[in-house]
């Protein structure tokens, strides 16, 4: 079953913060598979394999089943801890961030360690932005060459997305309408179409985004 909609990242960045001459660099990206996630990962340690350590954090799943974080060497709860923090604070699933540091030579102490990392994380976060993903229902619609005007206009203003149009004797619109708005676009559209519309519900689900930062 499909969750009705979640958050996650809307694209994937790096950032850079430098805190005492260490280097931290913030990778993230939304993935939805834990193969995604270690493949990121792996990525990450190859490009920058001369780091001191990679810091990591992930959550997976429409329930948030999968959750793994470490500290990388870093001292216990200094890394891994502070980066899912960020990652739970911003209400962000299907997400995983990667924080690479290059040691500056100056300890930082497990406090200094714990807020570079947050900061790193919420840098991350922001350069990204984010977006809400929204569990929809798929339908097609058909109604008179008349309303036409009047059913584009209320779809726009919804924002609902239309897939793909076709006309014959009337015209055909298959679309992606939320599913916790689907009865009352249902009767909004017949109300619009002024009766004249056949809605037929095609029993198919995705997901639909949209972007939360701009």
């Amino acid at each position: 079953m499909m969750c009705q909609a979640y958050k996650t990242i809307a694209r994937e960045v790096e950032v850079e913060y430098i805190e005492k001459k260490s280097r931290f660099i913030a990778s993230a990206r939304c993935v939805e598979t834990i193969e995604a996630a270690e493949e990121f990962i792996a990525s990450i340690k190859a490009h920058y394999h001369d780091a001191s350590h990679h810091v990591y954090a992930f959550k997976i799943g429409e329930q948030d089943q999968i959750q793994r974080s470490t500290d990388d060497g870093e001292p216990s709860g200094t890394g891994g801890r502070p980066t899912m923090n960020a990652i739970q604070q911003a209400d962000l699933h299907d997400t995983i961030i990667v924080v690479t540091r290059y040691f500056g030579g100056t300890l930082l102490g497990a406090g200094g360690l714990t807020r570079a990392y947050a900061k790193a994380a919420k840098m991350a976060i922001t350069a990204a932005g984010r977006k809400e993903k929204i569990a929809a229902d798929k339908l097609t619609i058909s109604f008179p060459y008349a309303v036409l005007d009047k059913i584009i206009s209320y779809m726009e203003a919804k924002g609902y997305q239309i897939l793909e149009k076709y006309f014959s004797e009337q015209v055909g619109l298959n679309c992606l309408i939320p599913q916790h708005e689907k009865e009352q676009a249902q009767a909004a559209l017949n109300e619009v179409s002024g009766g004249r519309i056949h809605i037929v519900d095609l029993g198919e689900q995705q997901y639909i985004e949209r972007l939360l930062d701009e």
